[in-house]
């Protein structure tokens, strides 16, 4: 990877934002660029940590080998993701495992002998980086997804009655089974009845608290996640809507329901600016207090939004009465190289630095199954059809029926994989793109929109092979869409990592704007300054002029 590419993805880690560019420059050409591959492993738990990794484009799982045996599994580390800065600064054992999950994954490798050499010539970078990376953060996330310092304010689930009011059937029955059993006059019978009454209901219970369990809200200070699984149903909702999106938030006790009022629980409705967005979060505790949180939390939102944009005016104004040039522009996210898909790869890069997924393995492979089991249908009787005396001789007519199968098998096999080549999504610097094209011009459906209206991002899957197989549908509202309007891409493989990439990708352009802004606003304020003084010293001049006449 060239030092100019190393150098735009210095630039793009929050860690290094603080520097200057002759600091950042150096910070380049310090790193050491690896490309990797799936199942390389980057950093192994328990020993050192080489340095700070950066992730300029792929992806790597993150997991961590618990006291007890088990296996814990953190968010995936993407595409200018980073790990591990504490180790710049003195040795510290790996807390968990790093292991590539992408092709053409590229790692961006900062040693600590690199930082001291660079230190001999710069001492002050020490200091901004320290600064720059503060208190250690947590190494696992709490939850699939988690942002770089994203913080969890609360997670909620329905309320307990939600579940127990359930219960009472297989409870009812376990005590009927039991009053039975006492009734039997047989061994063999009773405690038949006794082990049904007793296991068949503690499994049900055992189901309905894992069905609770499940389902759960959660608040952080950036976005609303919302989490339903159907276990039997192998069903699984997951929606996010992040906090500039929520509009209004009620709640609503139902009158006639009279554990609603004894046990305190209620509905939740939180509305955005269109009706695809809003989310329904029924039998939730202490509805009043979580309409309190969430309204809390979006106006402290705001209000660091505000003191961000204010603390930077005040940067840019100690910046510009001390003399130094403007910064440029913040320069757009993405991938600094073009990675070439495969023959059957459904995530590559674009020439133009966008990320494209197509759908999943397993559409394809149901798209061409019929036209290649027609092909070798064909093909064999073709070939059997030219060795004589092997099978009763059809003549002209049968080899023509084979040509024709052969042909049409050919024919109908590109159709399919031209079908599933051409249905693609495209997460691109500032824009989302939806394509779906069927052969001879059937369908040409090409949708592209910002990612600033994106308002929430839902997945659904569905069916025992969706969840065996990772794949689901991508649901994405935009503002102001009405219910049912969604853009949908199905089928996608491992969709968790598309929604994640895209709110990830939304948040960095949001970010990204408010850079612009301030800096736009620094380079107004300097123009007002310019004119201001230059006003001043005409009107100041004729004065002097007067002042000096003997």
């Amino acid at each position: 990877m060239a030092v100019d590419a190393v150098l735009q993805h210095v630039r793009g880690a929050d860690l290094f934002a603080s520097l200057n560019a002759g600091q950042q420059a150096a910070i380049a050409s310090a790193i050491q660029a690896f490309h990797c591959q799936p199942g390389d492993l980057l950093m192994q738990q328990d020993e050192a940590a080489p340095g700070l990794l950066l992730l300029a484009s792929g992806a790597a799982q993150r997991h961590r080998q618990a006291a007890d045996g088990s296996r814990l599994a953190g968010a995936d580390l993407l595409g200018g993701d980073y790990c591990c800065e504490e180790a710049l600064f003195h040795p510290v054992p790996a807390q968990e495992s790093l292991v590539v999950s992408a092709q053409d994954t590229w790692a961006l490798l900062l040693t600590r002998e690199a930082l001291q050499g660079l230190l001999s010539q710069d001492p002050s970078i020490f200091a901004a980086l320290q600064r720059a990376a503060g208190p250690a953060r947590q190494d696992v996330a709490l939850f699939r997804g988690q942002r770089r310092g994203e913080r969890i304010l609360t997670l909620r689930r329905r309320h307990p009655w939600s579940w127990a009011y359930k219960a009472l059937l297989p409870v009812t029955l376990a005590l009927l089974a039991l009053i039975a059993a006492s009734l039997a006059g047989e061994v063999a019978l009773t405690l038949a009845l006794v082990g049904a009454g007793l296991f068949l209901p503690a499994m049900w219970l055992l189901y309905l608290m894992a069905e609770w369990h499940n389902d759960y809200l959660i608040i952080t200070d950036q976005r609303v996640i919302r989490r339903e699984k159907t276990i039997l149903a192998f069903e699984e909702t997951l929606a996010e809507l992040p906090l500039e999106s929520v509009h209004e938030v009620s709640f609503d006790i139902p009158k006639r329901d009279t554990f609603a009022h004894v046990f305190g629980y209620g509905t939740i409705f939180i509305r955005t600016a269109g009706d695809s967005g809003n989310m329904t979060l029924p039998m939730m505790t202490a509805p009043e207090e979580l309409q309190t949180l969430l309204i809390r939390n979006r106006q402290e939102f705001r209000r660091r939004l505000q003191e961000q944009a204010q603390a930077s005016l005040d940067d840019n104004m100690d910046a510009l009465m001390a003399g130094e040039p403007l910064s440029p522009l913040p320069a757009p996210p993405g991938f600094t190289r073009h990675d070439a898909p495969g023959v059957l790869s459904t995530r590559f890069s674009d020439p133009q630095g966008n990320v494209v997924y197509r759908k999943h393995l397993s559409v394809w492979l149901g798209h061409i199954f019929l036209p290649l089991v027609l092909l070798i249908g064909s093909a064999i009787s073709l070939l059997v059809q030219l060795m004589p005396g092997v099978v009763p001789d059809f003549g002209l007519a049968g080899l023509l029926a084979s040509g024709i199968g052969v042909t049409a098998a050919v024919l109908w096999l590109y159709w399919s994989d031209w079908d599933w080549r051409n249905d693609m999504l495209f997460i691109g610097q500032t824009t989302l793109r939806i394509i779906h094209r069927r052969p001879m011009w059937l369908q040409d459906y090409n949708e592209q929109f910002l990612l600033t209206q994106v308002d929430s991002v839902t997945i659904n899957r569905s069916g025992p092979l969706n969840t065996l197989m990772d794949r689901g549908d991508l649901l994405i509202s935009l503002i102001g869409d009405d219910l049912g309007a969604e853009r949908n891409f199905s089928k996608v493989g491992r969709p968790h990592r598309v929604q994640d990439e895209i709110s990830g990708q939304r948040a960095a352009v949001l970010a990204r704007r408010e850079e612009s802004e301030a800096l736009r606003r620094r380079e107004e304020f300097a123009t007002w300054i310019d004119a201001w003084q230059t006003r001043r010293q005409l009107q100041e001049r004729p004065l002097t002029q007067a002042g000096d006449r003997p």
